[in-house]
């Protein structure tokens, strides 16, 4: 209790003259203060409720200290859930948790932030939505030579090897229109007449060129007409004529 302004320890009654006045608060001599409740000697503060008070000069005693307590309701080891407390809240509590959205606590244990799987439809690391699918694979052309002269007809894009009939290289192409016949492709020599576009050009090549600046061309069976190479039209053999008949071709 505190008399004359001092400080002492020993709680007992005070002589007569230490009296305090109601209300009255003293300083002590360690900093704190005492409060007097009536004035019967040695009544302050300190003897209301010594469980909260210090009884070196009466000062009051710090409450204990608020935590803040975490849950993991869904046992994915990040908590959600959090309670402020001077204690344990109850089984299952503790005071250090890595922290994930509330919005992901006691769903599913594959909510772990950081665990994103884009694109199965589950915001597995809780940022606010599942992440978008990855891109496709880029495409890469594939072609067909189903009938086997080298020559491919088909082409079409993949994202993966799909396999045979379907070839990753092809170095030559073909109208898709001869790709099921071996006697045509561009290589093949067209005959003129027969009814068929062998060399796969757009039809069957016409037999005789039209007569301008006209010449004579020795050929023979089978063989070409070496001198008339400007026009590709007359760029024929000579599969019908004599060895010394004469065929009407025409200079570009």
């Amino acid at each position: 209790m505190c008399c004359n302004n001092q400080c002492t320890f020993v709680l007992a009654p005070a002589p007569a003259q230490c009296e305090c006045i109601v209300g009255e608060v003293r300083a002590c001599g360690n900093g704190g203060t005492q409060t007097c409740l009536d004035q019967n000697p040695g009544s302050l503060s300190a003897e209301t409720d010594k469980s909260i008070w210090d009884p070196r000069c009466h000062e009051p005693v710090p409450p204990p200290p608020v935590e803040t307590w975490y849950r993991d309701d869904d046992g994915d080891g990040f908590c959600g859930r959090q309670q402020a407390s001077v204690s344990t809240p109850g089984a299952g509590w503790s005071t250090s948790c890595p922290i994930e959205p509330a919005a992901c606590e006691g769903i599913a244990a594959v909510h772990v932030p950081s665990v994103e799987v884009p694109g199965d439809g589950i915001d597995n690391d809780c940022v606010g939505g599942d992440a978008p699918p990855p891109p496709p694979p880029p495409a890469t052309r594939y072609f067909q030579d189903p009938d086997a002269d080298g020559y491919c007809g088909t082409a079409q894009d993949f994202t993966s090897d799909p396999g045979p009939p379907w070839l990753a290289t092809c170095a030559r192409r073909e109208p898709a229109a001869c790709e099921n016949d071996p006697t045509r492709n561009p290589r093949k020599h067209d005959v003129c007449g027969n009814g068929k576009d062998e060399d796969c050009w757009g039809g069957d090549a016409i037999c005789e060129c039209p007569p301008q600046a006209p010449m004579k061309c020795e050929c023979t069976p089978g063989g070409f007409v070496s001198e008339c190479v400007s026009v590709r039209i007359c760029q024929r053999v000579c599969d019908n004529q004599a060895p010394s008949e004469s065929c009407s071709c025409r200079r570009q």
